[in-house]
């Protein structure tokens, strides 16, 4: 992680940033209707920001034991909101924080991300043996970050400064003509704001559903490879899903 930030501009401004219905922040309070409200509370393991100019750039990290990786297609499908949300928190808590920033166009999502806590294992290729500067730029890639980086390049760089063709601390790389290679998990300003919107519209359905008691029995599977999660559910025994698309008969 220190490596991480060296190779950047960005300070670590909060650690275990906690929010809640007491933040009054707007995108944490929901309307489900003219009586109704969903308030969101969580706990954001970093938020890092980098001033330039007029502008202040924030990303999120959040730090996970497992190799989970950022999907677009589960935050599509409601299925992985997290981050996302994270993002909004923390969005407006720096406008509220610094004054100066006091909208949506000076302060910037840079990126959101998961960084997976882990001592990896690297595997020499060759018969040479390898310097510990080889070492130690293997294990840097390793750790990249799995996530979603604004796509204008002065806000990329700012997370890694010295990288030519290909990140080795962010999801980015560019060939030679200036186009993003492949691999790259990228968007523009204008599509996280779409995405930000997006997710709360999503949370929205989901609260309405909840107030209309909604308890259909439909866990998730996105292909016929892909089972559902609920040998996992500590309520597996109430539902009584059976797997292979099966459910009770009552």
């Amino acid at each position: 992680m220190t490596e991480q930030l060296k190779k950047g501009s960005f300070i670590p401004q909060d650690f275990e940033f906690a929010f809640s219905a007491a933040n009054d922040y707007t995108s944490l309070n929901i309307a489900l209707s003219d009586e109704e409200k969903l308030h969101l509370m969580g706990r954001i393991d970093r938020v890092d920001v980098c001033e330039q100019g007029d502008k202040v750039y924030v990303k999120v990290i959040d730090y996970k034991s497992g190799n989970k990786s950022f999907d677009l297609a589960a935050v599509y499908m409601g299925l992985d909101l997290q981050l996302v949300v994270y993002l909004n928190a923390a969005l407006e808590y720096i406008s509220k924080k610094y004054e100066k920033y006091d909208d949506r166009d000076t302060v910037i999502p840079a990126g959101i991300f998961y960084y997976h806590i882990d001592d990896p294992m690297i595997n020499a290729d060759g018969s040479d043996p390898m310097t510990d500067e080889e070492i130690n730029e293997k294990i840097l890639g390793e750790l990249k970050m799995s996530g979603l980086v604004n796509s204008d390049e002065e806000v990329y760089r700012l997370m890694d400064k010295d990288f030519d063709t290909r990140s080795s601390v962010i999801p980015v790389s560019v060939k030679k003509d200036g186009e993003f290679g492949q691999g790259s998990s990228v968007a523009s300003t204008e599509e996280f704001k779409n995405l930000s919107d997006y997710v709360n519209q999503k949370i929205s359905e989901m609260g309405t559903k909840i107030l209309n008691g909604d308890i259909k029995i439909e866990p998730h599977k996105r292909s016929e490879k892909d089972d559902p999660q609920c040998k996992y559910c500590d309520y597996a025994g109430i539902c009584g899903y059976r797997g292979e698309g099966t459910v009770p008969d009552s």
